[in-house]
């Protein structure tokens, strides 16, 4: 089964993936962990290295939500099946079981807007034909939830998002003020 999480080494079946409702308050603290699969930081001579955390609150984002099952919004028929080849529509994503990044209006606006031909595709053969949701890292538009595929993989993005930043952590110190002025935090689209 697939799940919101893009990630190759997510483990779908380990206790408590999945599971849980958080809730964070004005004044709280919230601590975050990750790791990162490929090379990050100074020490990588053959790699640059950003890390943007971004949040997303229901009160701005209607809709978002951890799902109950790791099944991804929008796929499934009525047996409840995954398949990523199914194309979402309102009703599908409605399930509330089912994890949700974005708005199915989001993803389908994404889906539909023309892909930036001008972005780095290394040697992949990106499918033009799949607008901003197909990039080098999902050349045919693999999906999880609805997010924006163009829209997570290059930063900052052109487009209006509803994510907000939180932080940005990077190799190249000089790019700071850069990611400071075109935050969408501070520079609208």
């Amino acid at each position: 089964e697939d799940n919101c999480l893009d990630g190759n080494n997510y483990d779908n079946a380990k206790s408590g993936a999945g599971e849980g409702t958080m809730y964070y308050y004005t004044g709280s603290e919230l601590y975050v962990e990750w790791l990162l699969q490929h090379g990050c930081g100074v020490a990588h001579k053959n790699t640059r290295c950003q890390v943007v955390l971004q949040v997303g609150c229901k009160s701005w984002m209607p809709g978002l939500r951890n799902g109950i099952t790791t099944k991804t919004a929008g796929n499934g028929n009525e047996n409840g099946n995954n398949n990523n080849n199914a194309e979402p529509t309102q009703e599908t994503t409605d399930d509330p079981e089912r994890g949700q990044h974005e708005t199915f209006q989001f993803w389908d606006e994404c889906q539909k807007r023309e892909r930036n031909k001008g972005l780095y595709t290394a040697d992949k053969n990106v499918n033009n034909n799949q607008g901003a949701a197909a990039t080098r890292q999902e050349p045919n538009r693999n999906r999880r939830g609805l997010e924006c595929q163009e829209e997570r993989d290059y930063y900052p993005y052109w487009h209006p998002t509803p994510w907000r930043d939180i932080a940005i952590f990077t190799d190249e110190p000089h790019r700071c003020e850069y990611y400071q002025q075109n935050s969408e935090n501070v520079k609208g689209r």
